[in-house]
């Protein structure tokens, strides 16, 4: 669904956990938490706040 990235909460070599929170999306007024899917390190951030996105843009790279 079309939205608006509100929050990023990781940037290039963080380390995450399965399930740790990303970042915060916006859709028709109500707010989604985007979690990872798995553990690893954070490769790359796709995207800022306020950039608006669509269903399937790729947001942020893991390495596993």
């Amino acid at each position: 669904m079309p939205g608006t990235v509100l929050d990023v909460r990781v940037g290039a070599g963080t380390s995450v956990e399965e399930g740790q929170v990303l970042g915060v999306l916006e859709a028709m007024k109500m707010e989604s938490e985007v979690k990872s899917p798995q553990a690893g390190t954070v490769q790359a951030v796709h995207v800022k706040a306020g950039d608006a996105v669509r269903t399937g843009d790729r947001l942020v790279s893991l390495a596993g």
